[in-house]
């Protein structure tokens, strides 16, 4: 396990287009994980969001003003992959963590990027889901 003092610093990337219905309760489950307050931020990237997902996002940095950077780029949308490199282009911790803006991520999501990322071999971490198909 890591000692307390030596957390990285962690940048997570969210990019969102129209998640309306879901980017308040992703927000929540960055905010309420279980890693030092201290030692991550949240990128906030709208792809040309046409929703309430711009207020919801507007709301969320207000109430978390040290923790929470908001792009808006209201250019004609270009798909998650380029508004996340724009959050990525900004991100200023040790490791970069993306999610989506309809992800909800469990308590240890952080703690467990960080843990895997001590280990010298790694070098990319890639969540695997396994799916009930019945």
């Amino acid at each position: 396990m890591i000692s307390s003092d030596k957390f990285p610093t962690v940048s997570v990337v969210l990019p969102f287009r129209n998640n309306e219905a879901t980017l308040e309760k992703a927000l929540k489950s960055i905010i309420d994980h279980d890693y030092p307050k201290d030692k991550f931020e949240i990128i906030l990237v709208c792809d040309d969001s046409e929703d309430d997902s711009i207020p919801i996002a507007k709301a969320f940095q207000q109430s978390h003003a040290s923790k929470v950077r908001l792009i808006i780029d209201q250019n004609p949308a270009k798909g998650p992959a380029r508004a996340a490199n724009q959050g990525f282009q900004v991100a200023s911790g040790d490791i970069v963590a993306r999610m989506d803006g309809d992800a909800l991520v469990p308590k240890n999501w952080l703690s467990g990027i960080a843990r895997l990322f001590s280990e010298k071999e790694v070098a990319a971490v890639q969540p695997f889901r396994h799916r009930d198909r019945r």
